[in-house]
C-alpha cells in the first residue's frame, strides 16, 4: 500500500468527517520522525476552558495506530501542541514506540512543539 495513497486518504477522511484539516510533514522521516498539524481539531474545540491539558489524545492514538498499521512498524504518536491552548493548529509527532516512551518520561507538560521534536531527534532507538 503506497504511502502517498495512505496519506491522501487519511487527509481526505479527516476533512470529510469533520476532524479538521490535516497536514503531514515527512522532513525528518529519515530520522524516524513524522510531524503532523491539524487545523480545526474537533477535540480542541470541545475541550474544557481553563485547562492546560492537551485535548487531542484520541486523535494522537488514531494517528499512531494508523501509521503503525500502514507502515508495519511499532509506532506511537504524541500531541505536541493543542489548538485549544490558543495555537492556530494542533500538532503531533509520530516515531517508534520506545522513542515516544522515553520522550514522554522526559518532557514537561508545557513543552513546545519544536523542543519536543528536537528532544525526540536526540533519542536513539
Amino acid at each position: 500500500f503506497p504511502l502517498a495513497l495512505f496519506q491522501s486518504l487519511l487527509m481526505q477522511e479527516f476533512a470529510n468527517n469533520g476532524w479538521g484539516l490535516l497536514d503531514i510533514d515527512y522532513q525528518n522521516y529519515g530520522s524516524g520522525v513524522i510531524t503532523l498539524s491539524l487545523q480545526g481539531a474537533v477535540m480542541a474545540a470541545i475541550r474544557p476552558n481553563g485547562t492546560n491539558a492537551k485535548a487531542d489524545l484520541l486523535t494522537a492514538g488514531i494517528l499512531g495506530g494508523m501509521y503503525s498499521y500502514f507502515l508495519d512498524r511499532d509506532l506511537d504518536c504524541i500531541q505536541s501542541q493543542c489548538a485549544g491552548q490558543g495555537f492556530t493548529a494542533s500538532r503531533f509527532v509520530i516515531s517508534s514506540t520506545p522513542r515516544i516512551a522515553k520522550l514522554r518520561a522526559s518532557i514537561a507538560a508545557d513543552a513546545k512543539h519544536d523542543a519536543i521534536v528536537a528532544s525526540l531527534m536526540q533519542i536513539s532507538e
